[in-house]
């Protein structure tokens, strides 16, 4: 059963299956992207990467949800979800990580919210 959150809503931007970008996207709302990118996405809203779709290049965004693949770094401002059959090739940077069984992962975690922890018990 396809995972409903990733169809697109109606106020995303949508790059549908059997679409083809190259270059730098700078988006200002949520973006959906089912095909394939040879460049940059940066967003100030959420990015989902589904199913069918390769980015090969950065992403950088609030919320980021990957169901496809990815090469390049992640940054996620809030979030990152990796979802079961995804494929990333890359370094993650984010305040929180989700990671489904099944997803692959070739790269580095960082999840350092910049704030120092205090040492239990206290």
């Amino acid at each position: 059963m396809r995972n409903k959150s990733f169809e697109p809503h109606p106020d995303q931007t949508v790059i549908a299956q059997g679409i083809k970008i190259k270059g730098t996207l700078e988006a200002e709302s949520d973006v959906w992207f089912d095909g394939l990118v040879e460049g940059d996405i940066n967003s100030s809203g959420n990015i989902t990467i589904a199913n069918n779709a390769v980015v090969m290049g950065n992403l950088k965004g609030l919320n980021i949800m990957i169901s496809g693949k990815v090469k390049g770094n992640i940054n996620g401002g809030n979030k990152v979800l990796l979802q079961s059959g995804c494929q990333i090739e890359g370094n993650i940077k984010s305040s929180s990580l989700g990671v489904a069984e099944g997803a692959e992962l070739n790269g580095m975690v960082n999840t350092d919210t910049g704030v120092p922890a205090k040492a239990s018990g206290q």
